[in-house]
């Protein structure tokens, strides 16, 4: 298994940078494409392999290196890298916890201060002075490039005198990340009784990154003799050049030592595919990180039970904030804004932020409600599964572990592993039955208060073949895309809604001169293809679902497939133009003139095929770039035609003789009327622009706006009509009017 990009634009394939871990992840047991499951948040697609059961780990029997106060305290200090740290006391910001020291290089700038007297240790007359207050030192940042930036820390500690050094470092902190130093440490460090030093880390290091502390602008000065910030030591940094350094990003939350079930084993969760640069285009593929219990036991914070009982995730999404996943019959949604941590913060303290767990999901006792899928609609996710059930998961005001709610709303059997799609305030899902599929459109009836389904293929029974492997939306044009698996063909289904009515429901077939579609996907209103050539080439096509608009110079859109724009190649000596086009494609049937021949802008050649990526044609056709592609057939085709009552009904007891067919068209190049009927030879009759039988036919027209008519003789019910075109022009039908007359039975 392995993870290819491409850019759609350039064509060119991207660099996927794949660690081990990640390789040895998709290849368990032996998943393919179709085991894998997919969700992009922003910049990031997280990847599952729903072959691998999740886990959970003991977490490491370590030995701490150091006990704080509390988180503050913790992280105002450089410790050794992959030591151990347990913060005794919660903080407004964290609860109390361990903490490993992950950063790797700890060249930074620091300022260590002398050591002050118990004088200070008991802060008489001077923090609680007024005539000392407010007071102060000015801090200069300078990083290893020689930019430097200035912070006067001025604090008035008379009113509300300090508790303690670690008071006083804590307010001047605070003071530090008022001004824009965030990362800029300050801590007290207790040598004795009521004795100690203060020291300053800088967020800068690398060579000639350095932290100086001299006296504020105002205010009185703690730089003097014998005060706390006088005359300390200066430590510039070392190592690697780096920008500055965030704090948090030093440490990592752990479990206490020991610990069953406290750790997610990342190796089994889904792994995560980042951009990392965009030119040249770079992806690098990773374990994603799940967080640690961080406090509490596997009693009073117990992992969820998609890890407690191993199971396999069956999908995925995202919503306010919240990873969720769902397998078998559980649903958990992480924390919020936190992807990777399913586990409370503080089980004593529940906070709304905290994972939401949420029951069995059961359709009956009897029934297993497997998950297959889920999907946001309105103020809901909805869950399908297995069984044939949906449920409905929603909240009241805002999304916590004690509004969110799961009910059973509806009942429409849908095919495993088809993801359903969203467009508008629609959800389209796919069911099967043994020769066909059928398609539902699920939404929110106002009449009766629910989400119920309707079944949009109902009036094409038949017509959609049941092996959907996946439907994709284009919103924007309200329009659907179903691919069908081991197939070269795609179905499209458009409607038109005027405000809750629907005014059109149509379905069409398109098929396409490949092999087999790999793949497909909507990318900027586009369906992008991935399939197979006749010659066993792996290509990339792109299907404009809208009318697109023709090229500068060009008298319409040329409508080819496997469309390609490039310029020949003359040889004087053989009067040959070449074109040798990017991929193997045996069915490149069609060179149109472009736009730098003028008055032949999109006419046809005769050509030669050479080989299966080679044409040629007589004459000298190298002036400016030609399109290439293959060839199709348009076809419409309209239902039976029945007479129908004031009520819109069908007249079933009667003969409807069919007199004569009126089509309407625009932008229409070459379009035929063809006429079947039982027991006689088809008919066809030629609408074109063009003189027959010509190869070159001077300036390429196009009927704006006419129509075309023919005679059709025949029985409604013995007769087929069809419009059908497989010029590389356009063909517009705006309308057909059929003159018949029908005879009531008596």
């Amino acid at each position: 298994m392995a993870i290819r990009v491409y850019n759609l634009s350039t064509g060119n394939e991207a660099t996927v940078n794949v660690t081990a871990a990640v390789q040895t992840y998709l290849d368990l047991n032996a998943a393919e494409a179709t085991d894998q499951s997919l969700l992009t948040i922003k910049d990031t697609t997280l990847f599952a392999n729903k072959t691998v059961p999740l886990g959970t780990l003991t977490s490491d029997d370590y030995s701490i290196a150091d006990t704080h106060n509390d988180f503050d305290d913790l992280v105002a200090t450089l410790p050794a890298a992959d030591t151990y740290h347990n913060a005794e006391h919660d903080t407004a910001t964290h609860v109390a916890g361990h903490w490993k020291y992950i950063e790797q290089d700890n060249g930074f700038a620091y300022w260590t201060g002398p050591v002050t007297s118990a004088v200070w240790g008991v802060f008489s007359a001077y923090w609680d002075d007024k005539d000392k207050n407010p007071c102060g030192i000015k801090v200069t940042l300078t990083d290893a490039n020689a930019v430097s930036k200035d912070y006067e820390l001025l604090t008035n500690f008379w009113e509300q005198p300090p508790t303690s050094m670690r008071d006083v470092a804590a307010r001047f902190q605070s003071r530090l990340r008022d001004l824009g130093a965030k990362n800029t440490l300050l801590k007290w460090v207790s040598v004795g009784a009521q004795t100690g030093y203060f020291i300053l880390v800088s967020p800068y290091r690398g060579t000639g990154a350095t932290i100086s502390i001299t006296a504020p602008a105002s205010g009185y000065n703690l730089t003097q003799v014998g005060f706390p910030f006088y005359a300390g030591t200066v430590t510039a940094g070392t190592g690697v050049v780096t920008t500055e350094s965030t704090v948090l990003d030093r440490w990592l939350r752990v479990a206490a030592p020991k610990q069953a079930q406290a750790v997610i084993d990342s190796t089994k969760m889904p792994n995560k595919l980042v951009r990392t640069t965009i030119s040249p285009l770079v992806f690098d593929a990773s374990l994603s990180v799940s967080k640690d219990r961080p406090s509490g036991d596997d009693d009073s914070n117990p992992v969820p039970a998609l890890w407690d009982k191993g199971l396999k995730i069956g999908a995925m999404s995202f919503w306010k904030g919240r990873l969720i996943l769902g397998g078998d019959e559980y649903v958990v949604m992480s924390a919020t804004d936190d992807a990777f941590m399913f586990f409370a913060e503080d089980p004593t303290n529940s906070s709304d932020a905290d994972p939401i767990l949420t029951n069995e999901i059961s359709v009956d006792p009897n029934k297993v409600a497997l998950i297959d899928d889920m999907i946001q609609f309105r103020q809901a996710i909805i869950v399908f599964t297995k069984s044939s059930v949906q449920f409905e998961m929603t909240h009241t005001d805002k999304l916590t572990p004690s509004t969110m709610r799961v009910d059973r709303t509806t009942n429409y059997q849908s095919i495993d592993g088809v993801r359903p799609v969203g467009m508008g305030s629609q959800i389209y899902f796919v069911s099967a039955r043994k020769q066909s599929a059928l398609v539902y459109e699920y939404l929110y009836d106002d009449n009766q208060a629910t989400n119920v389904a309707v079944d949009i293929s109902a009036h094409a029974e038949g017509y959609i073949p049941p092996n959907i492997q996946k439907i994709m939306a284009l919103p924007n044009d309200n329009t659907l895309v179903l691919l069908p698996s081991d197939s070269n063909e795609l179905y499209i289904y458009r409607s038109w809604w005027d405000g809750n009515e629907k005014k059109q429901s149509a379905w069409s077939r398109y098929t396409f001169g490949l092999t087999k579609i790999i793949d497909a996907a909507v990318i900027d209103d586009e369906v992008t293809i991935l399939g197979v050539t006749i010659d066993g080439d792996v290509v990339w096509e792109q299907l404009p679902i809208i009318t697109q608009q023709a090229d500068t110079g060009m008298p319409f859109d040329v409508l080819l497939d496997g469309l390609q724009t490039m310029t020949g190649t003359y040889d004087a000596g053989t009067d040959i133009t070449t074109w040798d086009y990017i991929v193997n494609d045996s069915n490149i049937t069609q060179v149109i003139l472009g736009a730098a021949f003028t008055d032949q802008a999109g006419d046809a050649l005769s050509i030669t095929r050479i080989d299966p990526h080679t044409v040629t044609a007589l004459g000298d056709w190298s002036v400016g770039d030609c399109y290439l592609g293959r060839t199709y057939r348009f076809e419409i085709e309209p239902s039976q035609q029945y007479p129908r009552d004031r009520n819109g009904a069908p007249v079933l007891d009667g003969r409807l003789q069919l007199m004569e067919i009126i089509t309407s068209h625009r932008q229409a190049a070459s379009y035929a009327i063809e006429i079947s009927q039982d027991g006689k030879t088809t008919r066809t009759k030629t609408f074109t622009t063009w003189k027959s039988g010509v190869s070159l036919h001077g300036p390429v027209q196009v009927d704006t706006d006419g129509s075309h008519k023919m005679r059709i003789m025949g029985r409604s019910d013995k007769t087929r009509i069809k419009i059908i075109s497989d010029h590389h022009g356009p063909c517009v039908i705006t309308g057909m009017e059929i003159i018949a007359n029908f005879e009531k039975r008596r």
